[in-house]
């Protein structure tokens, strides 16, 4: 906007406390569709988290080729950072493993999209372990 003396003022964005820019980031992850893998080989999936039954914190649902579930850690910005205690929802899969305790996420954020995502060793029923990848993302 031009003044008088014909100079321009710029309106600065708002800043917002950290705290309340976490709970935004938070509140997306809960709230939007969201979409990830648990293998590089499939494609991506629909992924849901809800709130943990008769406990705090989350569980993620990744319904890809192996169906894992596991406990969801938010990090200090609002974003996912953890999982933890992962299994396969489906009895079929039953035999597939998540061979860590817990896998770290490592989030970016993209020009369309947020993508967390971390390695892991998948378990074989045959004993074989595999290099794989859990992910999860949603739409800017």
């Amino acid at each position: 906007m031009a003044s008088a003396s014909g100079t321009s003022t710029v309106t600065p964005d708002p800043v917002f406390p950290p705290e309340e820019l976490a709970a935004a980031e938070k509140r997306a992850w809960l709230e939007s569709p969201l979409y990830g893998g648990d293998n590089a080989m499939a494609r991506a999936r629909r992924v849901t988290i809800t709130p943990k039954a008769g406990a705090a914190g989350y569980r993620v649902h990744i319904a890809n080729q192996f169906s894992f579930e596991c406990d969801l850690s938010f990090n200090s910005k609002g974003q996912p950072s953890r999982m933890s205690d992962c299994a396969p929802r489906l009895p079929e899969n039953s035999e597939w493993k998540v061979a860590q305790k817990e896998i770290r996420l490592r989030c970016s954020t993209l020009a369309t999209e947020v993508v967390c995502s971390g390695d892991y060793d998948l378990g074989m029923p045959a004993g074989d372990v595999y290099p794989g990848r859990m992910t999860i993302a949603r739409r800017r």
